[in-house]
């Protein structure tokens, strides 16, 4: 892995990754990695147990034991994404909810940079990411993606995309709207709005993008089993359809 890792590192005088196979090999392994080695190289005060267990209780409506956290060191960053995408998929009106763990998310995230591949992870390319989905699935939801969070960025987070723009630009851009003081004068309508459209936008790169591609590899019931819980019962509220749309969206860059 070293090898594969001097590799990669060796980015070129562009300073963005946007080669296929090495946002592949890059992010299977940013997402394997386990809550427990995220939890060991986050800075003191990031309660990163709290917050996966969290999503395992409340989104992927997984009851563990009492006081268990012997699934930390099993469940990966790509099971707290998809777990994500499950309750959106299965769940009606879970925008409002999955927003709402946005923040966090993002502050997690982006305080692992002392990873090597999440280093990697942060010098991706959006643009390349979502066309590299694309490649894979045939599916054009994923430029859609990109386009809204192009158009999203500019609106609300004053930032303007290229080609060019890695994850840490975009996370990095919109992180003064995203966690904004409110202060006397300042609409709060358009406070919140911008707050909501932000977090929206880490959703569209998590979610909509990262944790979809990944969702066809996922079981939640094997996930069960595998940190020692059980699926409580739930309803389907909405069947998820996939979107044959074949319009091309063309990215504002």
């Amino acid at each position: 892995m070293s090898k594969q890792l001097d590799r990669i590192m060796q980015i070129s005088d562009k300073g963005y990754v946007d080669d296929f196979d090495d946002i592949e090999e890059i992010l299977e392994h940013f997402l394997s990695y386990t809550v427990e080695t995220l939890t060991c190289v986050l800075p003191p005060g990031y309660k990163m147990q709290e917050f996966a267990d969290n999503i395992v209780r409340k989104l992927g409506n997984i009851e563990l034991e009492s006081g268990s956290t012997n699934y930390t060191d099993t469940l990966r960053l790509s099971d707290l994404l998809c777990i994500m995408r499950y309750f959106e998929v299965f769940f009606s009106d879970s925008d409002h909810i999955l927003l709402s763990y946005m923040k966090n998310l993002w502050n997690n995230i982006i305080s692992l940079k002392v990873l090597p591949w999440a280093e990697l992870f942060f010098v991706i390319s959006v643009d390349s990411l979502m066309e590299f989905f694309t490649s894979k699935t045939g599916s054009l939801e994923y430029m859609e993606n990109c386009w809204r969070i192009c158009i999203s960025a500019k609106k609300y987070a004053a930032f303007e995309m290229t080609k060019e723009t890695t994850l840490k630009m975009l996370l990095d851009g919109i992180c003064g709207d995203l966690f904004a003081s409110w202060n006397p004068g300042f609409d709060t309508d358009e406070y919140i709005d911008k707050i909501e459209n932000c977090c929206l936008i880490v959703k569209q790169v998590f979610v909509d993008g990262i944790a979809a591609y990944y969702y066809s590899r996922f079981d939640i019931f094997e996930l069960s089993k595998s940190i020692e819980g059980k699926v409580i019962k739930f309803d389907k509220l909405n069947d998820y359809c996939d979107d044959d749309d074949d319009e091309i969206y063309e990215l504002p860059f």
